[in-house]
């Protein structure tokens, strides 16, 4: 079954965007989900241009983002970044692509 855009069903889109905590996947995935957030109208949250950050918008990114990635991700940024989507990313990031000391679980 399709939905009404004919692109397959809004599962699939789910399972293209989710992180499966595999670190060599990650740039790629990390690609994938700020387009996401550009259509959602929220990449300028995690990427912005100013210093100011919109804690509303914030908190949104921090909710889409934790429905796409894996438990151990999750785990990674729920204390430290709890409802901060810019700087859960910057975690993921950082353990992920290899930079800083990764966190411990």
């Amino acid at each position: 079954m399709t939905d009404s855009t004919g692109y397959g069903s809004s599962t699939s889109r789910w399972n293209r965007l989710y992180f499966d905590g595999d670190a060599v996947k990650y740039k790629r995935w990390e690609k994938k989900f700020l387009g996401y957030l550009k259509i959602k109208k929220l990449k300028a949250t995690v990427v912005p241009e100013g210093e100011t950050i919109d804690a509303d918008k914030n908190e949104e990114v921090f909710a889409e983002l934790i429905q796409l990635i894996d438990d151990r991700s999750l785990s990674l940024i729920m204390r430290d970044a709890k409802d901060k989507g810019r700087e859960a990313l910057k975690i993921l990031c950082d353990h992920y692509a290899g930079k800083g000391k990764p966190p411990v679980i």
